[in-house]
């Protein structure tokens, strides 16, 4: 084969090559695309519309307005928030999602055991995915459930964790220049005839469990509280529960994760909760 024919052959596939990678960049950009969010004259009213019907790589951008709803993420999306509050929280669990701009208060919850006994969790972003972008927010006011009484055997239940972001099995995201405000623990509840008080929930402005290799920089955290003791019991007086730790940033089973120059302020546990009062004649089961 001469070289001429060689470099018409050549030619032929650069150019070919050519063709396909331009179909590919075209096919990229036709594929993302930007959507409004706001009150009235934008492409949605609510932002879980606008992620229920976005697909990967969208950016959505929800404009000066306050949003009463809990948001699931379960698509890889650019939220960008100019002065818009959201009354609840985010549940993330799509990867490669930014979260950007934001004031979130109240949060979302939910019962981790699901019998009631145990306060709910009460978080603003929850995240159970990787490699999202969690930056310039401003998560407040984020207070978990009281314990209830557990009627099997009448101990006060534990109070629920309160946290600003929540971060479950999860790996390689970006949490930095976020400030997190007015974050409680939830408080035990009272224990009934001579049992104990429960314990205080968890209090803190980032909470990890199972997640590693993490950037947590630059996010300032202040006024975290745990959750107050519940009373003990009355009768034969019943020990009151333990106060819940206050954390600015709280890691159980969570390893390799870089975490650098956030600021902390103001970060309280909660009170041990009062012994039950003797009231009158108790006899334990069996006493004569």
């Amino acid at each position: 084969m001469s070289i001429k024919m060689v470099y018409k052959i050549t030619k032929r596939i650069f150019i070919i090559l050519l063709f396909y990678l331009n179909i590919l960049i075209f096919s990229s950009s036709v594929t993302s695309v930007t959507v409004t969010v706001c009150t009235s004259g934008c492409n949605y009213t609510t932002i879980q519309n606008a992620v229920y019907n976005a697909s990967s790589g969208d950016i959505i951008n929800i404009l000066n307005g306050s949003y009463s709803e809990n948001i699931t993420v379960n698509v890889s999306v650019f939220l960008n928030s100019t002065n818009s509050t959201v009354i609840g929280g985010f549940n993330v669990s799509a990867g490669n999602v930014t979260i950007k701009g934001f004031s979130i208060t109240q949060g979302l919850g939910w019962d981790p055991d699901g019998t009631g006994v145990n306060g709910a969790y009460r978080v603003g972003i929850l995240i159970s995915s990787s490699k999202n972008n969690i930056y310039d927010n401003i998560i407040n006011n984020i207070t978990a459930l009281i314990g209830a009484v557990d009627e099997g055997g009448n101990s006060g239940g534990i109070g629920g964790i309160g946290a600003g972001i929540y971060l479950s099995d999860s790996l390689n995201n970006n949490i930095t220049n976020n400030t997190i405000i007015k974050v409680y623990g939830g408080n035990g509840a009272d224990g009934l005839t001579a049992e104990t008080g429960g314990n205080g929930g968890i209090g803190s402005g980032i909470y990890l469990i199972g997640s590693i290799s993490n950037n947590i920089s630059l996010n300032n955290i202040s006024n975290i509280y745990g959750g107050q003791g519940g009373a003990g019991g009355t009768g034969a007086p019943g020990p009151g529960g333990t106060g819940g730790i206050g954390a600015g940033i709280y890691l159980t089973n969570s390893t390799l994760n870089n975490i650098t120059s956030n600021n902390f302020t103001n970060i309280i546990g909660g009170g041990l909760g009062g012994s039950g009062n003797y009231e009158g004649s108790f006899t334990t089961a069996g006493g004569g």
